[in-house]
């Protein structure tokens, strides 16, 4: 696939625009140049303060990464975080795959405010915040349970907000900020790949009128996560260096029985990329080659099924081989059917790899687009992913630093500007090029979630 065609992509299913993130470790973590092992869930930062928020703007009265922030006063408000239970502790269990079994986030916050009569001032107000960040590297499934519940209010005058965001989306879910009592916190779902920030603040608001009133607020819960049974298989860039177009792929697989074609698209739009879509003979025989042809992508039962690619047949079209598209939106003129294929069987309308005869074959065939035999995927990531991470297996390693090296010592782009080793892009393997790919060295991982 191209990525700078210049075709507009079908309203089939648009690509989602990529949010980017860096973070690091919350359960498992990286242990260096040494080991390629994935952590599903990784935590970036944590913060928990007590804040004072006037109209000037918020000044933080405490902050710490330790349980109870102290007893605090100003304005006549006093405002404390009582109790403070962060995250939970990791799970040891892997699966027959060894994917790293994600942990939990345990929260449990008591806040008070007491406002004193006569001190009180309008224009000032205050709140407890905790807020975590972290990133997913691969789809995981959680379970929110919990109950935020008040004592001794009045009217208006705490408020407490619980909720999950993707940085660069939307809200995965928001409980507040009005307070209900009681209010049951519950939430089942699946986060694709990227940077998420789950908080939770309390706040104190102004009261026209001054009272002697002491007020508490409750939070309490757990999220828990589990492996949605998605995992990353391989990853491989098609050099240009090998003839290839830049980009990489990567090969994914469901666990857990099959996968939609659907779910599949998600996940890929979710890294920033979408479905594989081998537009030329070169292109398919060199994916099929590298990634495709594992076994462990395939259903071997029956007539073998490969994995999902990004090819799709529009509604109503004329059946068996009318209108089917590339989700890059290039033409579809490459014929890799098999002999057989397509034959709208069982309505099928999405395109996968096809084998015979008990054979893995790079070919194709139609299937429905819930196929219950189907249970991988492959997808494409544009050549500016990750570009330190010269031979696409998702780590900037001692491989790429070679590579580095020799381009380095090359200095002029043999083809302008794009070559390998021209992180800048400015015709250059230069110095400029040298600290961008130290800082991705450093980093070692490439990023998942776009």
């Amino acid at each position: 696939m191209r990525h700078n065609s210049g075709i507009a992509p079908p309203n089939l299913a648009p690509r989602v625009a990529a949010a980017s993130g860096v973070m690091a470790g919350i359960v498992v973590g990286l242990a260096g140049h040494e080991s390629h092992a994935d952590a599903q869930i990784q935590l970036v930062s944590e913060e928990r303060y007590v804040a004072s928020r006037a109209q000037v703007g918020l000044e933080v009265i405490d902050r710490r990464n330790g349980p109870g922030a102290p007893f605090v006063l100003w304005q006549g408000r006093a405002f404390s975080l009582i109790n403070f239970n962060g995250l939970g502790q990791a799970g040891a269990a892997a699966d027959s795959d060894s994917v790293a079994t994600p942990s939990r986030i345990d929260f449990d916050v008591l806040a008070e405010a007491s406002q004193f009569y006569g001190l009180l001032e309008t224009q000032s107000n205050g709140e407890c915040v905790w807020r975590v960040r972290f990133r997913v590297s691969e789809p995981v499934d959680y379970d929110l349970n919990g109950f935020r519940s008040f004592w001794l209010q009045t009217a208006g005058s705490l408020d407490a907000l619980l909720r999950l965001h993707r940085i660069g989306g939307g809200d995965e879910f928001r409980f507040g900020p009005v307070g209900v009592q009681p209010d049951v916190l519950a939430k089942r779902g699946r986060l694709m790949p990227g940077e998420y920030v789950m908080e939770l603040i309390v706040s104190s608001r102004p009261e026209s009128s001054a009272a002697l009133v002491s007020n508490q607020a409750q939070i309490q819960g757990t999220i828990s996560f589990a492996s949605s049974g998605i995992v990353r298989v391989g990853s491989w860039r098609w050099r240009r260096a090998a003839l290839g177009n830049g980009n990489v792929y990567q090969s994914w697989r469901s666990t857990q029985g099959p996968i939609s074609w659907t779910e599949a698209n998600r996940v890929a739009q979710s890294l920033g990329g979408l479905l594989a879509t081998p537009t030329t003979t070169e292109e398919n025989a060199a994916l099929f080659g590298a990634l495709a042809s594992d076994p462990i992508l395939w259903t071997l039962s029956g007539t073998p099924s490969g994995p999902w690619l990004g090819g799709a047949q529009f509604p109503d079209a004329a059946e068996p081989g009318g209108q089917w598209v590339w989700l890059s939106g290039e033409p579809f003129s490459l014929d890799r059917w098999w002999i057989s294929q397509p034959d709208n069987n069982a309505g099928a309308n999405r395109l996968a790899y096809f084998g015979a005869f008990n054979m893995i074959l790079p070919n194709w065939g139609d299937y429905p687009a819930d196929d219950p035999a189907i249970k991988s995927f492959i997808v494409e990531l544009p050549e500016t992913y990750c570009p330190a991470d010269f031979n696409g297996n998702g780590f900037v390693d001692d491989t790429d630093f070679v590579l580095f090296s020799t381009a380095y010592d090359g200095f002029v782009c043999p083809g302008g500007a794009g070559c390998e080793g021209d992180l800048t892009r400015d015709g250059f393997v230069d110095d400029a090029d040298f600290v961008v790919f130290t800082q991705a060295y450093d980093a070692f991982e490439c990023p998942m979630g776009g």
